[in-house]
């Protein structure tokens, strides 16, 4: 199994659920506060471990999918169980540092929700691999930054990052001809 399927396969599966959890966010503040959360369109697995996400300021907000770290699990139940390391990341844009702040935590708080009530993936089962657990392990956040200015308006961008473990039982070798 390659890092990208398990990378790809859980983006498909954020891009159908994401929604639900950011209008549970918007639904929590509406009332009392402006900060809308729009769901993102673009929702990767690029490859993050340099840190870039190129994704243009209007077509922000942004995910990514990236799985890093692949380590073999002594399990009796089956020998060939490995726990994949990676995270969901993401970028936000708004008009101030302020509401660029919030929003980054809120998105983080809708994919972080997506993770916990996931656990299970539903239970993918391929032909060469069966995700058994799919966990949150921590968050962080980088603080809003001037990204860009004009003589009306600013451009501030944040991102977090949800640390994931995947747990996966994968098909063990095979004999060929």
């Amino acid at each position: 199994m390659f890092q990208e399927d398990l990378a790809a396969y859980t983006a498909d599966h954020l891009r159908g659920h994401i929604e639900t959890y950011i209008e549970a966010i918007n639904n929590r503040f509406a009332p009392t506060d402006r900060e809308v959360v729009r769901t993102p369109v673009y929702i990767e697995t690029s490859s993050l471990a340099g840190g870039v996400m190129a994704v243009e300021l209007e077509k922000l907000p942004a995910y990514a999918v990236d799985c890093l770290d692949k380590q073999f699990i002594e399990v009796s139940e089956n020998l060939y169980t490995y726990q994949y390391t990676g995270h969901i990341a993401g970028v936000v844009v708004a008009n101030s540092q302020k509401s660029a702040d919030h929003l980054v935590k809120r998105h983080e708080s809708a994919v972080e929700q997506f993770i916990r009530q996931h656990e299970l993936l539903h239970q993918l089962t391929n032909t060469d691999f069966t995700i058994l657990r799919f966990y949150f392990l921590a968050s962080a956040f980088s603080g809003a930054e001037l990204e860009g200015e004009t003589k009306r308006t600013q451009s501030w961008i944040a991102g977090f990052r949800c640390d994931v473990n995947w747990i996966v039982s994968e098909s063990g070798p095979s004999q060929h001809s």
